[in-house]
C-alpha cells in the first residue's frame, strides 16, 4: 500500500542552551500528539531529540502536515545559547527545520511496536540524511509518481520560502488555522483582534499557502 512518511530535523540544535533544548523536544512531542489526535491513522515519534518521524497513511495529508510542521517549529521561541563568531560580528544562527516528504509503500507499520519499514521511510529518511548540515529552508518530496512529485516539488520550494520568511507569531497563528480554528477563536485565544488575525495570515502568505494545499489534495492526489 503505497503511503507517505515525513522525515526532519531541527537546524542549529546544539546551539540552543539546555532549558530550550529541553522545550524544543517538548515542542515536537506535542506536534506529534497534535497529528495523532486530528489525522486518523496518522502516527509519529521524536528521535535523537530534535527530529521526528511520521507515518502519513493518506498522502493527499502529506503537504498539509510538512507545511504545518515548519510553521510549528519556528511558531517556537528560543534563545540561543551560543553566538557564532564572524569576524568582529556575532551572528545568532538559523532556527528552523528541514523537512523531507517520502512516498512509497510500508512494509511495516505497527505505532504499538515502534517500527517504521519500507520504502516511503527510506526515501525521506535517506534524502534527510544527505542534505547539507546548513541546508536552512528545505521542504522536499521523493517518491511517487515523476510528474506528481515535480509538480508537488516545485509547490513546496515556493512554500518554503514564503515560511522562512514569516514571524514566529504569524506561524504560530497558521498552525491554528491548519486546525481548523475560525479567525474569531484564533483572535480570543491570542489575545488580539480578529483583524490583526487577518493581517498576519495575509502578511504570512497564508492565502497562497492555502490555494497551494488545495491544489496538491484536490488535483494532483485525485
Amino acid at each position: 500500500m503505497i503511503e507517505a512518511t515525513i522525515s526532519a530535523d531541527v537546524i542549529n540544535s546544539t546551539s540552543l542552551d539546555k532549558d530550550d533544548m529541553l522545550r524544543l523536544n517538548q515542542h515536537l512531542k506535542s506536534f506529534v500528539e497534535i497529528l495523532e489526535e486530528t489525522y486518523h491513522g496518522c502516527w509519529g515519534r521524536v528521535v535523537r531529540g530534535d527530529g521526528v518521524e511520521v507515518v502519513v497513511p493518506h498522502i493527499r495529508d502529506v503537504m498539509r502536515i510538512a507545511i504545518m510542521l515548519k510553521c510549528h517549529v519556528k511558531a517556537m521561541n528560543v534563545n540561543f545559547g551560543v553566538l557564532h563568531v564572524l569576524g568582529n560580528r556575532r551572528r545568532i544562527p538559523h532556527f528552523g527545520v528541514r523537512v523531507v516528504i517520502g512516498i512509497g509503500d510500508l512494509r511495516i507499520n505497527d505505532k504499538e511496536k515502534d517500527i517504521i519499514d519500507g520504502n516511503a521511510i527510506y526515501n525521506s529518511g535517506r534524502m534527510l540524511s544527505r542534505l547539507a548540515s546548513k541546508s536552512r529552508g528545505t521542504l522536499i518530496l521523493v517518491g511517487g509518481d515523476p510528474k506528481t512529485q515535480e509538480t508537488a516539488q516545485a509547490l513546496l520550494s515556493l512554500i518554503d520560502v514564503i515560511v522562512m520568511h514569516s514571524t514566529a507569531k504569524q506561524c504560530d497563528i497558521m498552525v491554528k488555522r491548519f486546525l481548523g480554528m475560525s479567525e474569531d477563536e484564533i483572535a480570543n485565544q491570542v489575545g488580539i483582534t480578529r483583524s490583526a488575525v487577518n493581517t498576519h495570515l495575509r502578511r504570512a502568505g497564508w492565502f497562497a499557502i492555502s490555494s497551494t494545499i488545495d491544489f496538491f489534495e484536490n488535483v494532483l492526489c485525485r
